[in-house]
């Protein structure tokens, strides 16, 4: 087989392959959709009832899941934040390091200076492991 036939096989297994995931797609979305309504409505009863978690029959897990994100929003002011920390190295990394900010946010009931905090709480459905 030639280069150039190789190649337009590629093509068309290529093309193949994105109709079937079109239609893949397609026929998944409905599943979706409902899973997608089934937690809303769960998460609605499960705050309106004040459960913390729940347990069904078959032994599917829902719970709360709390999610906390800091993002810098000023360079220099969190450098020098850091720079004043007793152990300033550990807040230098490639991300912000959650877990002394955290510490710090616990502590002094603030955010460090330079960073933005957004805290939510999800709602996890976790099937059991039959």
């Amino acid at each position: 087989m030639e280069l150039n036939d190789l190649l337009l096989e590629h093509t068309k297994l290529i093309d193949k392959l994105e109709v079937l995931d079109a239609k893949y797609a397609a026929a998944i979305q409905p599943t979706k959709d409902k899973l997608k309504k089934i937690k809303a409505e769960a998460e609605k009863m499960f705050a309106d009832s004040n459960q913390k978690t729940a347990t069904a029959n078959d032994g599917t897990n829902i719970h709360w899941k709390d999610v906390s994100k800091y993002k810098v929003v000023d360079k220099e002011a969190y450098f020098d934040f850091a720079m004043e920390q007793e152990e300033g190295a550990e807040f230098f990394t490639a991300a912000v390091p959650k877990k002394y900010i955290d510490d710090f946010t616990t502590e002094t009931g603030s955010v460090p200076p330079g960073l933005e905090h957004n805290s939510s709480s999800i709602i996890v459905i976790k099937r059991s492991n039959k």
